[in-house]
């Protein structure tokens, strides 16, 4: 597996686009690599419907074993989404300081809250991927070490927490 060469397609979150800092050295460093890598900007990202992202991924993306998803922060819940409707094992999943409930640590996000209906079949979603990798900030900046815990859990996630550059990377 160290030689192949894998399709990353990398999820923004709430409020974000693909421009964010990380996601652009993230998407550079790969594509240097020999990876292919897609990142789109998700549809209406300051009041986000994530089924409405979902179908636009799955229109835009191929969906298989070779696939890696990045996820960062609600772009986690919709790569729980989009494995639950597609129903394809993928090569893995990164989470990046991702969460299952909309209970954050700073301040409470009403149109996160009402972006989708918090329900995962995470028993199925367990079986869609090869590897789930969590990615947590050690400050509890935004979401807190027991969803990251929770995370880890019911996915059987290898959990890492770190201290990032910027709380919530």
């Amino acid at each position: 597996r160290k030689n192949k060469k894998y399709h990353y397609v990398l999820v923004h979150g709430y409020w974000d686009a693909t421009d964010f800092a990380w996601l652009l050295w993230l998407k550079k460093n790969l594509e240097e690599q020999g990876h292919t890598v897609t990142a789109l900007d998700l549809p209406n990202v300051k009041k986000p419907n994530i089924d409405e992202q979902v179908d636009f991924l799955l229109e835009n993306v191929n969906v298989d074993e070779s696939t890696i998803f990045v996820g960062h922060s609600l772009g986690g819940n919709v790569i729980l989404k989009l494995l639950e409707k597609v129903n394809t094992k993928v090569a893995k999943v990164i989470f990046v300081d991702g969460y299952l409930r909309p209970e954050f640590k700073d301040k409470q996000r009403p149109v996160v809250e009402q972006s989708c209906d918090w329900k995962f079949d995470l028993g199925k979603i367990k079986n869609l991927s090869e590897e789930f990798v969590g990615i947590g900030d050690v400050d509890e900046t935004v979401i807190g070490l027991d969803q990251h815990k929770e995370m880890g859990d019911v996915l059987g996630a290898r959990m890492v927490i770190v201290k990032p550059v910027l709380g919530h990377f």
